[in-house]
This record gives C-alpha cells, structure tokens and sequence, in this order.
C-alpha cells in the first residue's frame, strides 16, 4: 500500500519516425514536492525511451485517485497517518481508512438482488422474491462455513445500506494472502472492491456518508476530486467538505452486527477497531445508515 503526500506531473518530447511525440507521467513522494517532480521527470523519459524503441505505450496516465492506472498509488488527500493505517478523502469527499493488512470485505446484496435467489433453497428459489433478506442468509451460511474450516479466525461482521461489511480480527493479513482470497470468493465479495484490494495492496473501509445519500446532491469542487487541487480551488473544496462534515456527523457509515469465530483480537487491530467504530459511529444503533 502506497499513498504518497505529494504528487507531480512531468511532459517530454521526442521525435519518432520524424514526428514529434510526447509522454506525460505523474510522480509521487512521501516526503517532498521536489522528490515526486524528480520521479515524474524520471517516468516520463523512460517511457519516451521506451516509445523511441518501438513499444506501444499510453502516451498521458489518467488523473484518477484509486484503482487506476497501473503502478500508480492512491491519488487522495491523506487527513491522518497512524499505526500503517491511512485515513484519506476520496473523490465524492467521504474519509476512508485504508490499511494494507486489516482485512476488510465489502459485500453488496443489492447488486445480488437482480441475480436468483440461490440454488440452496431448491424449489422455494422460484417462488421466493429477490430479496436483500435471502443473500443475507446464504451469506451468512458461507462465513460460518469458512469459520467451520479456520476455527481461530474472528470476524467482525457489520450492516451498510446496501449489504455488509467484514473485517477480520485474528490476524494481520495482506490482499494477495489465499485464506483471504479464498475468504473473497466464499462470500462473493463486491467485484470492484475486490479488484481495488489487488491492484493496490490495500483494504479499505468507508468512515463516513455518502453525500448524495444525506441530502447533499452538489459534487465536492473542483471535479473530478482528484488530489492534490489547485490552490486557488481550495476555499472552494473546503466549503464544501466543511458544509459535508457537519452533515455527516449525523449518519452512520456502518453498524455493528456480530462477531462471528472465536472472538480473538489481533494485538494492532484492537486501536483499528477502536478508530473504526468510532469514525463510522458503528455501535450508535439510533443513527440512520448512510
């Protein structure tokens, strides 16, 4: 997992059977603006080099803050570093906590409501509704079918407004781990999310609402949300995400449920789930979901 603090775009040209061509490529640092202008010049000369041999190559990266171009890090702006953890804003202006070993899986039955009802219920499938309810039941028959397999395995299972959420609390594991990918596949876990993880080593778990699921129908400025902003749209973007905050404060981004397996608690996870439930007001059942 690598979500830098600084970014940089480089430009450079060259000719090519005559013709001028020109790659752009974008540059990112920890530490520095100075350092992620170097990495930029760097990337984008490699790839004129690599273009002037002949090889077919994207002539600009898309600005795009998550799960876009490949080898490019998580383009949003970092709010707090703690313990490996990473809370960010993403591009509608929600914070994430993103972490590159606390498993969470995000799993969404509304999607699976416009699929048939499971083959489990037999001839009741065809007479039963698509309904949120049956997934919740097939799923939660597949957890406990994994936890019947890996009895030391502890998961934290929570209610979003379109499905749930997991987080697994024994152990400290990586996306590409197989008991994770195995755990991804059993429960048929959101095939964009699950993408996300592998493209960037990295689990994610959104804190707060969704805008336009509070009443906030206006897009965070300026578009496309991409980090870091111009500094003269910075009141901009400040307005609303302060006008966004004093909403949100009022929703749940998840709740609770239960603890399914052996209830253990990985060391560095208990501060996880401290901050985790705490952002997302996951243990106020009086808070609406959003």
């Amino acid at each position: 997992m690598l979500i830098p603090n600084y970014w940089a775009e480089a430009r450079v040209e060259g000719r090519r059977a005559g013709r001028l061509v020109a790659f752009r490529r974008y540059g990112w640092s920890l530490t520095s603006e100075a350092e992620a202008a170097r990495m930029a010049n760097e990337r984008a000369a490699e790839a004129l080099r690599r273009a002037l041999l002949g090889e077919e190559l994207q002539r600009r990266e898309p600005k795009v803050p998550y799960n876009g171009a490949d080898g490019v890090p998580i383009r949003e702006e970092v709010i707090a570093r703690a313990n490996g953890e990473v809370i960010t804003r993403n591009s509608y202006g929600a914070r994430c906590l993103n972490t590159p070993d606390a498993p969470f899986i995000d799993i969404d039955f509304d999607e699976k409501k416009r699929l048939p009802p499971p083959r489990w219920l037999g001839p009741l499938r065809n007479l039963l509704p698509r309904s949120r309810r049956v997934y919740e039941l097939d799923c939660r028959r597949h957890i406990q079918k994994f936890i019947d397999r890996h009895p030391n395995w502890s998961i934290r299972l929570y209610g979003t407004p379109s499905g749930w959420r997991l987080l697994v609390t024994h152990d400290r594991l990586p996306p590409n781990d197989p008991q994770i990918q195995q755990l991804f596949k059993m429960v048929d876990a959101d095939p964009q999310y699950v993408r996300m993880c592998r493209n960037q080593q990295c689990f994610r778990a959104r804190l707060t609402a969704k805008p336009w699921r509070i009443g906030i129908a206006a897009h965070m400025k300026p578009r496309p949300g991409v980090w870091p902003v111009d500094p003269g749209r910075l009141p901009e973007r400040n307005r609303w995400v302060e006008h966004y905050e004093q909403i949100a404060a009022g929703y749940a981004a998840c709740r609770y449920l239960e603890t399914i397996g052996s209830d253990s608690v990985h060391p560095k996870t208990e501060a996880l789930i401290r901050l985790h439930d705490e952002a997302c007001h996951a243990l106020d059942t009086a808070m609406p979901l959003a």
